[in-house]
């Protein structure tokens, strides 16, 4: 895209907003409570968040990441996150309204009211 803009004529200062660091490989305790039932729901905020948490578990040795997310509800910020979601294999129960995170919470929400989960804090 800088290029065609340059190619134009304008000139172009190239920002980085933001950068996808994928965390660390060791987590025993997510990985204990995503196979005891724990999670009840797991909230992505865009792709890369799904294809890095998919890309993690994996390397923390889980042999199928989607199988060992299918006790959670799979809550997406919008349409775009939610097509990477189920194009994985996940199973979406939550898609936002709008693609913020007020949006994604209020889904949240929305969804535990209607779930049978029992949430303990």
């Amino acid at each position: 895209m800088t290029e065609v803009l340059q190619d134009r004529g304008l000139n172009v200062t190239d920002a980085v907003m933001y950068e996808t660091v994928p965390t660390g490989d060791e987590d025993n305790e997510l990985l204990n409570l995503l196979e005891q039932g724990g999670i009840h729901a797991v909230t992505f905020t865009s792709s890369s968040t799904v294809t890095n948490f998919l890309a993690a578990l994996s390397r923390m040795g889980v042999p199928d990441p989607v199988q060992v997310l299918e006790g959670a509800a799979i809550c997406c910020i919008g349409p775009v996150t939610a097509k990477t979601a189920q194009q994985a294999g996940l199973n979406v129960a939550v898609i936002a309204e709008e693609s913020t995170i007020p949006s994604l919470v209020a889904g949240l929400c929305a969804w535990k009211q209607n779930s049978r989960h029992t949430l303990t804090y």
